[in-house]
């Protein structure tokens, strides 16, 4: 018996569609190189992520005024620096001078009671001011925010004022887990909040776990109402309880705590959660790096972070003896993953001769800087500086480095330190040379934005396929291509990408023993 086979247009189609989604099947892992189990063939974050033990120290700013003594929000919006106090006291808040520290407005928000105010978030058009402190005895039905017109507050003109009841909004909610409202006494309840902070409509509220080890993660709308807040997850702090939170750029949320225990004398920390999916699942696919910060005894107990820049913080702590209020600094891009930060070095790359290693990059950015090139003898090792590169005014901004005793040693590992004239830095991406080794391959990209087309201009010493691929910002895999190259240079067009909406992309260049991200903007 003979069977005809008809391949129909919908079986051609169905076959291609499968074909294509098991072609740009997403693959889960650590993205982050600073993880120990980086996994270069990820392509989508899954909050696996593990680092070793790490420790910072905070820059100190200074005594802040006797006026915010018990200091428990700090916001930096449109280059002023807001901060509040936390309960019974005034219902006023203030702009500090970021250099002076000292105090440039006072403010009355007419109509409204510090119950518990513990932060304060802005979306750059509102302040919101939450009242959401419920320690006392964990049974508050009054919880709310407070929503306050900026431009309001620009038209006091000066050091003091206020804004009428009337342009003040109010947000009410409760929880939705929350269903016994006794009196559970002072510091016992898992439904105290001190965190909070805004992203595309929403706030998002951190709760200060006084009985368990774990913040619980809710979300409600930032407009006038009342809401039932849910949860969205839940995170194990080890006990840190967790005292304020900030979005440091839209793939960088940072939260700080201590924890309550004298025999440890009360730990301080700060959380990095970077490159997330989504913000109503911040640790559950975010790189979450724990800082410890040292003792409350010795930095006072934090209760306030903001975001100046995506690596630049400011801390302040409450007066708790023996530390009075203080404001401190703190830079994290060490700690934070180059992938989720603005493009300010590009095609950092490298070409060997002999033991002479000459570095390339290009700076994007117009803001003031000068370059520290740091080495090191082992990726885990201590980088030191090898020489400093100061930019020249043209754009984008072609750079080099020449080292010329590179590998006497060895293999080295090179990392570039973006410093600005307020003393603040990051740093690139670390890449690395290998001593004798005859598969090393640089590249450049460019343009970079790029609009329909991307030119790839390759080195390889040695004849090997080489793979690009190009995954969007939420890790799907929009582009693939294998090709061999020969020794020597080569000129790559990637083709057809006018099909791409405009954001943030990255591009992979893998080979068998390597692997090359560049971060590319459409």
């Amino acid at each position: 018996m003979t069977f005809e086979m008809r391949i129909t247009p919908a079986i051609l189609v169905g076959l291609f569609l499968s074909s294509a989604r098991l072609f740009a099947q997403e693959l889960p892992g650590c993205m982050d190189p600073l993880a120990t189990n980086y996994d270069s063939q990820a392509t989508v974050n899954n909050g696996s992520c593990e680092y070793p033990k790490t420790s910072g120290s905070l820059t100190d700013k200074g005594a802040l005024p006797i006026e915010l003594k018990e200091i428990s929000g700090m916001v930096f919006v449109n280059g002023q620096l807001f901060a509040l106090n936390d309960g019974e006291n005034s219902n006023d808040i203030y702009i500090i001078d970021t250099l002076t520290r000292n105090i440039t407005k006072t403010i009355n928000l007419e109509g409204t009671t510090n119950v518990d105010w513990e932060d304060i978030t802005s979306d750059g058009t509102y302040l919101y001011i939450a009242d959401v402190g419920n320690n006392v005895r964990g049974n508050r039905k009054d919880l709310k925010i407070y929503r306050v017109p900026l431009q309001k507050i620009d038209d006091i003109t000066g050091p003091t004022g206020s804004v009428a009841s009337g342009d003040i909004q109010t947000i009410g909610f409760s929880y939705a887990d929350q269903t016994d409202f006794t009196n559970k006494g002072p510091n016992n309840t898992d439904f105290d909040c001190e965190a909070l902070f805004y992203d595309n409509g929403k706030l998002h509220l951190f709760t200060k776990n006084w009985i368990g080890t774990t913040t619980g993660h809710y979300a409600i709308p930032a407009q006038p109402g009342s809401y039932v807040a849910q949860r969205l997850e839940s995170y194990d702090t080890g006990g840190i309880m967790i005292t304020s939170a900030a979005k440091a750029n839209e793939h960088i949320v940072v939260l700080i705590g201590y924890k309550y225990e004298i025999q440890e004398l009360y730990p301080c920390a700060l959380w990095i959660v970077s490159g997330f999916t989504e913000t109503d699942k911040v640790f559950t696919t975010g790189n979450k790096r724990k800082i410890n910060l040292g003792s409350a005894g010795v930095i006072g107990q934090i209760e306030s972070v903001t975001a100046v820049k995506p690596t630049r913080l400011f801390i302040s702590n409450e007066d708790n003896s023996p530390v009075s209020q203080r404001l401190y600094g703190l830079s994290t891009s060490q700690w934070v993953p180059q992938y989720v930060l603005p493009i300010e070095i590009s095609n950092l790359s490298f070409r060997l001769n002999q033991t002479e290693v000459t570095l390339f990059w290009e700076y994007q950015s117009e803001e003031d800087a000068y370059f520290e090139v740091e080495a090191a003898q082992k990726v885990d090792g201590v980088f030191q500086k090898k020489g400093v590169v100061y930019h020249l005014n043209n754009n984008p901004r072609l750079l080099s480095f020449t080292d010329p005793e590179a590998l006497s040693w060895g293999d080295r590992y090179y990392r570039i330190k973006i410093v600005y004239p307020d003393g603040t830095y990051k740093y690139s991406k670390t890449i690395v040379v290998v001593s004798g080794n005859n598969t090393e391959l640089s590249f450049s990209v460019y343009p970079n934005p790029f609009q329909d087309n991307l030119v790839v201009q390759l080195y390889s010493r040695v004849p090997r396929p080489v793979q690009f691929s190009i995954n969007d910002l939420q890790g799907k895999l929009v582009f693939k291509k294998e090709i061999a190259v020969n020794s020597g240079s080569y000129r790559y067009v990637l083709p057809d990408l006018q099909r791409l909406g405009n954001g943030i992309y990255f591009l992979k260049v893998r080979t068998s023993d390597s692997l090359f991200i560049r971060k590319l903007i459409r």
